[in-house]
């Protein structure tokens, strides 16, 4: 589109003529009239090249369902729970009996909210009277939307909240007209990310100009500097910068030289080649500021970006001081992670696949290898319901994959055990391996293999060398079929917990008839016990079992004890009955138990690094064996009435045994 300049008073001198021919003054008011329409018209078309345009970036504001982070709800029936209000099954709901009640979805960051989705429970039976708000913080909460639903389908029902910006979303329920019983489906929320949070600012690989004057480089307009400038005299000059790589361009920031004083005419161009070249904007700059000026661009794929100036209002220079492009971030795969799970002889398993996105992008989740002694159902979303073959116990797994409607994920295991009540469930701990130093950690795999371990469990310290230096080990073991979890020692770094299949190194799972939980000595004393304490209440298991890296109790040896984490511990293991604790860091062996306390605890930091001496008796008693001469691991067996534990060495000799009944 080009834009013409009127002269106003040729267009007076037309119908002058018109007015004089005889008083004509049907003739004046037509021509006042004509002038009148095209002086708007003028207006109208300057309006169209004011600064920017008035929808930045259109396409980012496609409202597709968000990613849910957390969901919570005012109450809950047992069975019922609101996970059930975002599982993507209609045949699931979350019911709370009163009126009042609300369910709210967390989505973790502020987003542009367009609506809310609905399928209500009974919906095309009853009527339900509800309020939607929004907050940012968890706390304020504005109230976007009241109504009822139709009280006539069971498919969703979609409210339009008019794109209100919050991360959390309360949908209040007062009541229906069958009862007060409140009960919702599904739950789906719809928005788009910010326009600030999608973009973010693009680096520059070359900046070129058709032309330039000396002294005037094209570099200036990247050298943050808004005191030098390109300059180039001659319309049409134009400056171009290269951004590497195509990206997906927001907007372009120009900062004008004598920009308030000038406005300058200009078309931005983009392409992939440098050679062929589409224009994506033609504007004039406000001619009011010296500072940049952003010009939002619909969705573009680019690499080369071409600013092209046609004149300006005192001259015919092009002159820029700044450039700067703004593009959408780049795109991250999703991460899948493994689980371990356990489920009793012919009963079913609820499973919820377990996936992240950096992006926070919605998910979708696909089976890629079925289980071999069972059989998985549900539909594309996390939840999942395993059922295992009838009369079939033992171990079984499922491969799985995410996809973020763009990227694929790694592949992930869910590994189930299937158990009698009666059946063991074995478990091989130790620490301090050294697979980067010494072949040992071969041997104390092998050890786990010869056993059957359905879990191996890391106490630390895994290679003294780099992540990648263990992974042999987690391949040997899962070439045998069993999975890996473990703690983080003093010379590891969290990124174990990616090769472990594990979100971090704060941890907890079950296994068998018991709750593994996963402490990180490396963290703080206070996160430590805020996380033990509450898995420790809400777990139903019959057995505890409490795993890290660094000693509570020990004889004296390189490390010494703990003190200010075992003071700080300790009472929570009274408390909540702790069967079991187990760490390593000291190269040794030793069994304690504390008089008059039921927990057993166990250092086994005897995977393979060099051992450390024990010099002499722990001050307040305890111990009941210790070695510092053997390398093995802990067995640990489990069922519902006894746990039970044996070291076993490299050379397969039990040099120590305990158990505990139920």
């Amino acid at each position: 589109m080009t834009y013409n300049q009127i002269n106003v008073s040729n267009l007076v001198n037309f119908a002058s003529p018109l007015g004089r021919k005889g008083n004509n003054h049907l003739g004046h008011d037509i021509s006042l009239i004509v002038c009148l329409i095209i002086i708007s018209t003028s207006i109208f078309l300057q309006s169209l090249y004011v600064y920017g345009q008035s929808d930045p970036f259109s396409s980012s504001k496609t409202c597709t369902k968000l990613p849910v982070n957390g969901i919570t709800a005012s109450g809950a029936e047992n069975l019922h729970p609101p996970s059930h209000a975002i599982d993507q099954n209609l045949n699931t709901r979350w019911s709370n009996l009163g009126l009042g009640s609300w369910i709210q979805i967390d989505l973790g960051q502020d987003n542009a909210i367009c609506s809310v989705g609905i399928n209500w429970h009974r919906g095309n039976e009853r009527t339900n009277t509800f309020v939607i708000s929004v907050s940012q913080d968890g706390k304020t909460f504005t109230k976007t939307f009241s109504g009822k639903s139709d009280g006539t389908s069971l498919n969703e029902q979609n409210y339009n909240l008019q794109s209100k910006t919050g991360r959390f979303i309360r949908v209040i329920v007062n009541g229906n007209t069958q009862s007060d019983w409140v009960s919702i489906s599904e739950l789906k929320i719809y928005g788009y990310k910010s326009f600030s949070e999608s973009c973010v600012r693009s680096s520059v690989s070359l900046a070129t100009a058709g032309a330039s004057q000396a002294g005037f480089p094209p570099s200036n307009v990247l050298d943050n500097n808004l005191n030098t400038r390109w300059s180039n005299i001659g319309v049409g000059s134009w400056i171009q910068l290269d951004l590497g790589t195509s990206k997906n361009i927001c907007s372009i920031d120009i900062a004008w030289y004598k920009g308030n004083e000038r406005q300058n005419n200009f078309v931005i161009s983009a392409s992939n080649d440098g050679i062929k070249f589409s224009n994506i904007l033609s504007s004039k700059s406000s001619g009011s500021t010296l500072s940049s000026e952003k010009y939002n661009i619909h969705d573009n794929n680019a690499r080369y970006l071409r600013v092209t100036v046609n004149g300006n209002t005192q001259n015919n220079y092009a002159s820029i001081t700044e450039l700067d492009v703004f593009s959408l971030l780049p795109n991250s795969p999703p991460v899948a992670n493994d689980q371990v799970l356990t489920t009793n002889l012919n009963t079913q398993l609820s499973v919820t696949l377990k996936a992240t996105d950096p992006d926070n992008d919605f998910l979708t989740y696909s089976i890629v290898s079925q289980p071999s002694h069972g059989t998985i159902s549900g539909g594309n979303g996390a939840s999942r319901i395993y059922t295992p073959s009838s009369g079939y116990s033992g171990p079984d797994n499922f491969i799985f994959k995410v996809n973020d409607s763009k990227l694929y994920s790694n592949t992930a295991t869910v590994s189930i055990n299937v158990v009698s009540i009666s059946s063991n469930y074995y478990i091989g701990a130790a620490g301090d391996w050294g697979s980067a130093r010494n072949d040992n950690w071969k041997k104390t795999v092998q050890v786990m293999i010869n056993n059957k371990v359905n879990l191996a469990l890391g106490l630390g310290d895994y290679s003294y060398g780099s992540v990648n230096e263990f992974q042999p080990v987690i391949e040997t073991l899962r070439g045998a079929g069993i999975p890996f979890k473990g703690v983080q020692g003093n010379h590891d770094t969290s990124s174990y917990a990616k090769l472990f299949g594990q979100p971090s190194m704060l941890f907890a799972l079950d296994a068998g008839q018991a709750r593994i939980i996963l402490l990180n000595t490396e963290d703080s004393v206070s996160s430590n016990a805020l996380f033990l304490e509450n898995e420790l209440k809400t777990t139903k298991q019959p057995w505890k079992i409490v795993v890290l890296h660094k000693p509570l109790y020990t004889s004296p040896s390189t490390h010494p004890e703990e003190k200010e984490l075992a003071n700080k511990l300790q009472p929570l293991f009274d408390k909540y009955g702790v069967d079991l604790v187990v760490y390593g860091h000291n190269h040794n062996y030793e069994r304690i138990k504390l008089p008059d306390k039921p927990t057993i605890f166990i250092q086994a930091g005897t995977g393979g690094e060099s051992h450390y001496a024990i010099k002499g008796e722990r001050s307040g008693g305890g111990v009941l064996y210790q070695n510092d001469n053997d390398f093995g691991i802990l067995k640990i067996a489990i069922n519902s009435n006894t746990l039970s534990g044996q070291f076993i060495s490299h050379a397969g000799k039990i040099l120590d045994s305990f158990s505990m009944s139920k």
